[in-house]
């Protein structure tokens, strides 16, 4: 039961910590009635964020403030790890309306770091993939499309990377091949990529963050089953509907996190 109580009050003081970061300088009577406690109990849970640093008392009101220490929890919110977050009901939404397998990804070094994938909830995934798994950013539809549309420096170092891997006269076999990948690449705004046995064929389109390239959202279909034209005419707008829908989730949540707490006068700063 001890171990219950804490969860309960450890949740109440986030719940706490949130609204007074939404609604500026905060009673305990507000807080009360968005916490659905008795008064005590919210004074316990304040006196607590004040103990710990993270919320202030106004020395000439009965008003409580969140501290700057609450917003320095923030700072370790990379877009990566929201944008995985913002997206996870989006991506599980369009598998299931789809059929064939979804897939986000975001770049880590010369490879492309399986965020999020819905292979397990597909009956049309031939192999399946997980989350956590990295796949060489040259194989991948995802990956292409990624060095096509990321800045010059960014993708001269990762090519840097791949050619240490793979050697100058390896990656220059393949030069004439990529080149046109990336120029269909950013002429289309995605990129059509089969597997080395062409059983498999992954369409990727990009994901935005402040105008650069921050990741990819694939699908995977049978390559006998469906036309390139086909999944363009039939997919593609929902899967770049779903991209634009989380890329807008993505920067309202970190604009959410980076933003300072709202004030509201207090009787020491009352407009005049």
């Amino acid at each position: 039961m001890g171990s219950k109580n804490e969860l309960s009050t450890l949740k109440r003081g986030l719940e706490a910590l949130a609204f007074m970061n939404e609604q500026g300088a905060t009673n305990i009577a507000d807080l009360a009635r968005h916490l659905q406690v008795p008064r005590a109990n919210a004074f316990r849970v304040l006196n607590t964020l004040v103990v710990a640093g993270y919320c202030s008392r106004h020395p000439d009101s009965r008003l409580y403030t969140v501290t700057p220490l609450v917003h320095s929890l923030a700072v370790g919110a990379n877009p990566e790890e929201i944008l995985t977050h913002v997206a996870r009901g989006p991506v599980f939404r369009l598998g299931a309306e789809i059929g064939w397998p979804v897939a986000l990804t975001t770049p880590r070094r010369d490879r492309m770091l399986i965020r999020l994938v819905t292979d397990h909830a597909s009956p049309l995934a031939l192999n399946r993939s997980r989350p956590g798994r990295e796949v060489p950013m040259i194989e991948t539809a995802s990956g292409l499309l990624y060095l096509a549309l990321t800045t010059e420096e960014i993708r001269s170092g990762i090519m840097d990377i791949i050619r240490d891997k793979m050697g100058a006269a390896s990656l220059r076999a393949h030069h004439f091949e990529i080149r046109k990948v990336f120029a269909a690449a950013r002429r289309d705004g995605f990129v059509f990529l089969p597997s080395v046995d062409d059983k498999r064929t992954s369409a990727a389109v990009p994901l935005r963050f402040q105008g650069n390239i921050i990741g990819c959202l694939s699908m995977r279909y049978i390559t006998s089953a469906l036309s390139q034209r086909a999944v363009i005419e039939r997919y593609l707008h929902k899967i770049r509907k779903t991209a634009a829908g989380i890329e807008s989730r993505l920067q309202e949540r970190t604009t959410e996190v980076h933003k300072p707490p709202r004030t509201r006068p207090t009787p020491g700063n009352r407009w005049r």
